[in-house]
């Protein structure tokens, strides 16, 4: 009995059915008309116009600004959307138009394919580049599609390869990796210790005769680097680095019948057969021993840029650089008449600022390849100590001598990094580091034999030697 009014009255019920009905029309045709192109249907457009109040800007039911869907294309292209799956997209791909689908057809405007239909953006000249290029099929053609990554396709001319992916700028939180590098020379220039048998050594001289810093191959050793990185900002960042662990070492010797000589005597000529120098001439064994160590920490800031092309990305860097580079080096000789063991030592540290940035190129999604460059002026603070040890004199002499200069370092590299997992991301690269105006132990050799002669000399530091290092490098890096 309850609802007997209710049954009784179609028209009551009408207007219940009416009263939730008719919103969810009117939502459903607003939604249509804001998202219906240019060009569509009159009564459409007219309705959608009288629902904003007269603007030209699509709005949804709540007065905000519509952002179209990327797979809307318009009634043209059929219910399932140009770019939807199964859709008129499917059928003519990234390979060309196909399908018959108008929407994919080529036109004026920023896609691929040509403009949904009434879209009125104006084509600049050249075209649009990137993804964005309505002329793909030329493109294409000008790369060829069994090109990888060849010509225009590489950055963004379309083609199979066009940048359809996101490509941001190179981004990591922290990296650690394993360096193996190696030191190219033990001086700069070449050091000749000593020589089997009277030698006149700027007239040349038998390399297999000769104990000199050729011999010292110092070849690549492991060491380690660390980079950490923090946000000043949405384009900046502050990172901390440091590579180290670097020792290098090596060992030569040369062995004879008591006809070996050393730079003291001029090699047997001054004074002639090492006369009065009974504890480095007329020796039966001449060793070098050289060791090498280089450490490095930076500070720096870095900020963003983008290229021509979203592929295309980079970094500038302005910071503060401190390198340290020790060198050890010694020469023992033994011999019927006496013996000597004389080490070296040689201290640079470089301070100062550098300059710089990368590169990056966004092969495919996910792994990108780069390069970089730094360089920087720097105060080095050198220092020489150096030690004698002789059977011909009574005491052990002992000389150090400090200096200031005027240095450079540059470094540069090329890298790969492919991501692994979405954290996590390999790299591999090789780079190169040169240092200039160092003062490195064999260079500072002083063969003035006045130490065995009774007299004295004045220790003098030798600074105008480089330093050369090359190596590969593999690690990971992380984003939190």
């Amino acid at each position: 009995m309850t609802w007997a009014p209710f049954q009784g009255s179609r028209t009551a019920g009408w207007a219940i059915a009416l009263l939730f009905v008719a919103p969810a029309v009117a939502v459903a045709q607003v939604q249509q008309a804001y998202y219906q192109p240019r060009g569509a249907s009159t009564h459409r457009a007219q309705f959608a116009n009288f629902l904003r109040g007269g603007s030209d800007v699509w709005m949804d039911a709540h007065g905000d600004p519509v952002v179209v869907p990327a797979s809307y294309c318009g009634e043209a292209c059929g219910p399932m959307g140009c770019y939807g799956g199964g859709g008129c997209y499917g059928g003519c791909g990234p390979m060309g138009p196909g399908g018959g689908c108008a929407c994919c057809a080529p036109g004026n405007g920023p896609y691929p394919y040509g403009p949904p239909p009434g879209n009125t953006m104006a084509q600049p000249p050249g075209g649009w580049s990137g993804e964005y290029s309505p002329y793909m099929q030329p493109c294409e053609e000008e790369c060829g599609r069994g090109h990888w990554l060849g010509d225009c396709c590489l950055l963004g001319g379309g083609g199979l390869f066009r940048p359809v992916d996101q490509c941001g700028p190179h981004f990591f939180d922290f990296s650690a990796e394993a360096v193996y590098w190696k030191k190219d020379r033990a001086a700069d220039p070449r050091v000749i210790f000593a020589t089997i048998g009277v030698t006149n050594v700027s007239e040349g001289f038998d390399p297999a005769l000769a104990l000199t810093t050729d011999n010292l191959d110092l070849d690549y050793e492991p060491g380690m680097r660390l980079t950490a990185r923090h946000d000043l900002g949405a384009l900046s960042f502050l990172e901390i680095a440091y590579s180290g662990l670097y020792e290098w070492g090596a060992v030569s010797q040369i062995e004879g019948d008591a006809n070996i000589f050393t730079g003291f005597s001029d090699f047997g000529i001054n004074p002639p057969n090492g006369a009065g120098l009974d504890a480095t001439e007329q020796a039966n064994l001449a060793r070098v021993e050289l060791r090498h160590e280089l450490h490095n920490a930076e500070i720096s800031v870095r900020r963003y840029w983008i290229g021509f092309n979203p592929r295309v990305t980079g970094t500038l860097l302005a910071g503060f650089r401190y390198t340290r580079l020790t060198d050890e080096l010694s020469l023992r000789t033994i011999g019927n008449a006496g013996n000597a063991f004389i080490p070296y030592r040689t201290e640079n540290d470089l301070v100062g600022f550098q300059g710089g940035g990368d590169v990056w190129v966004t092969v495919r999604q996910g792994c990108r390849i780069g390069a970089m460059g730094k360089a920087g002026i720097y105060n080095n603070r050198m220092e020489s100590t150096d030690n004698v040890y002789a059977s011909t004199r009574a005491d052990v002499l002992f000389e150090q001598v400090k200096g200031d200069r005027v240095a450079f370092i540059g470094e540069g590299g090329v890298s790969v990094v492919c991501d692994l997992l979405p954290s996590w991301s390999f790299r591999a690269g090789y780079d190169v580091l040169f240092i200039n105006t160092v003062a490195l132990a064999a260079n500072n050799f002083d063969f003035d034999n006045e130490i065995f002669l009774g007299g004295t000399r004045t220790p003098v530091l030798r600074e105008e030697s480089s330093a050369l290092y090359h190596g590969a490098n593999i690690g990971f890096e992380h984003v939190w």
